[in-house]
């Protein structure tokens, strides 16, 4: 039996069709890859920020790894500092443990094939963070719980349920995603399909309501248009494979309505092909 969906997956399966990379600002170009591994990989970046590149190592027998990144635009010390990542399996629970130096993070996921838990505790807030748990319900049909903990101050902050049903049959074989929030109440994300290369999605919740469409080509090409209309702006990201090494993502949110106090923003972005945009 497969893994059911984490909890991250469950929150993102309608919202990645409006704003999957739509926060890219500025320019950017990161060579980052999969490590090698047992080598040392050298990754270079550059950005309006500053230049610099990802050292990278990968034990192929530990599964341990570490990256590091250096740039010649200087914060702190601890910007030096590596990421740590370990995975292992053990009786067929896999589990994924990553130290953030830089941000004193640490973070913990759990794969079974009943469940998936995953932990994101920021030490240096006294181990403040969100704490998720999901499993599946039924045939493509997922739930999952979500809790925003402080434990050094103010104990539970919120707590967020959701579900969701893939492939459902009375929207076309659609998503949708039921999420009810002890600080936002209920919302709802829907996506319907309106052809094999288009799709059309809405969010709505109690501080914000999204819409938009979603299209794709053949050769891998996608383009999102999206329209947030709590805060008054249009959204156009767009992300297309370049020869056969650069994925190219553009994206640009203006304001629709002249009383909006979002400024018109702008992005270019070159990475890999094998990585995700939103990762680098």
């Amino acid at each position: 039996m497969s893994v059911p969906l984490s909890y991250k997956e469950i929150r993102d399966t309608v919202e990645r069709y409006l704003t999957r990379c739509s926060n890219v600002q500025g320019w950017h170009i990161d060579a980052s890859q999969n490590a090698e591994p047992d080598k040392i990989n050298c990754f270079p970046f550059a950005s309006q920020a500053g230049t610099g590149f990802h050292l990278a190592y990968e034990d192929g027998k530990s599964g341990l790894n570490v990256r590091c990144s250096l740039s010649n635009c200087f914060h702190s010390i601890t910007q030096f500092l590596p990421v740590v990542k370990y995975s292992t399996k053990v009786n067929s629970i896999l589990h994924k443990v990553c130290f953030d130096a830089p941000t004193a993070t640490l973070k913990y996921n759990l794969e079974h094939e009943v469940f998936t838990a995953s932990a994101v505790a920021r030490l240096s807030d006294g181990g403040a963070g969100i704490y998720a748990v999901s499993t599946r319900i039924a045939e493509n049909a997922y739930a999952g719980v979500a809790a925003d903990y402080c434990p050094k101050r103010s104990g539970l902050r919120d707590l967020t349920l959701m579900a969701t049903q893939l492939a459902c049959p009375n929207f076309k074989r659609g998503d949708i995603v039921a999420r009810y929030s002890l600080l936002s109440g209920l919302g709802i994300h829907l996506r319907v399909p309106v052809s094999n290369l288009v799709d059309v999605a809405v969010i709505s919740e109690n501080n914000r309501f999204i819409v938009g469409c979603q299209g794709r080509s053949p050769c891998g090409a996608s383009i999102s248009v999206n329209t947030n209309i709590s805060d008054g702006t249009g959204t156009i990201t767009a992300i297309r494979n370049v020869k056969d090494i650069w994925k190219l993502t553009l994206t640009c949110t203006a304001p629709l309505v002249s009383c909006s106090p979002c400024v018109p923003r702008f992005g270019v972005k070159f990475t890999n092909q094998d990585v995700d945009p939103e990762d680098v």
